[in-house]
């Protein structure tokens, strides 16, 4: 082979090494612009609303608040064969931590004149039984003997309606801490049951308080005059 074959041939292969080279550079650019655009900014965090007593499903509590009641009774019964209820406090937390809430049923006895006999439990269902001297305890308060076929409303219900009538303004005016218990007892008007869900600012003693319809769920204002409870 002469000397101008061979040169010819090796023209021949660097432009073919050539083309090569281009085609693969925009084979590769074709795919980059195909693929979508990287976004530099990442989306803000999902934020999400802090469960607590205020926001909670009642309902997903129901069996939690039916027991601690059942254990309630049968420890009283234990105490005195005609132990009554007649009142029940539940401590509520500032914070609205359910797993910090207090549940106080207090019973009472013609054979007990001078003491309450209560239960304290919490909602895992741990107790604490406790003798306490009347004189000591709810002095003032209606310690009538409590018709359970009208206590319909559990606690954490009243005091959810109690958040959307003005409990949740007084607390967001008074962040130093709070004194909240929800209180089921005989009232006025009618002497019917009433849950009493109370607030007590604890650096000025300012306090307000919600009533609301054991059996009917009903906020009772100064000009309601509650259904009857049948």
């Amino acid at each position: 082979m002469g000397r101008l074959p061979k040169i010819i041939l090796a023209l021949i292969i660097i432009f073919a090494l050539v083309f090569a080279i281009i085609f693969f550079v925009n084979k590769n650019k074709q795919k980059q612009s195909s693929s979508p655009p990287s976004s530099s900014t990442a989306p803000p965090p999902q934020t999400e609303t802090k469960k607590d007593l205020s926001n909670i499903n009642p309902q997903d509590y129901t069996e939690v608040l039916n027991k601690n009641f059942q254990i309630s009774q049968t420890k009283a019964l234990e105490w005195k064969k005609n132990a009554s209820f007649v009142f029940l406090r539940v401590q509520i937390p500032d914070d609205l931590n359910p797993l910090k809430v207090t549940e106080t049923y207090v019973y009472d006895s013609p054979d007990s004149p001078l003491m309450y006999w209560t239960i304290g439990l919490n909602l895992k269902g741990d107790f604490l039984r406790a003798l306490i001297y009347k004189n000591d305890f709810l002095q003032g308060e209606n310690t009538k003997k409590i018709a359970t076929q009208f206590w319909q409303i559990d606690w954490l219900t009243a005091f959810q309606k109690a958040e959307k009538n003005g409990g949740q303004e007084f607390r967001e005016k008074n962040k130093n801490g709070l004194e909240i218990n929800a209180d089921l007892k005989c009232g006025e008007p009618k002497g019917y049951l009433y849950w009493f869900i109370s607030y007590r600012a604890l650096d000025s003693d300012e306090n307000k308080v919600i009533q609301v319809d054991a059996n009917s769920g009903e906020v009772i204002q100064p000009e309601t005059t509650p259904s009857p409870q049948t």
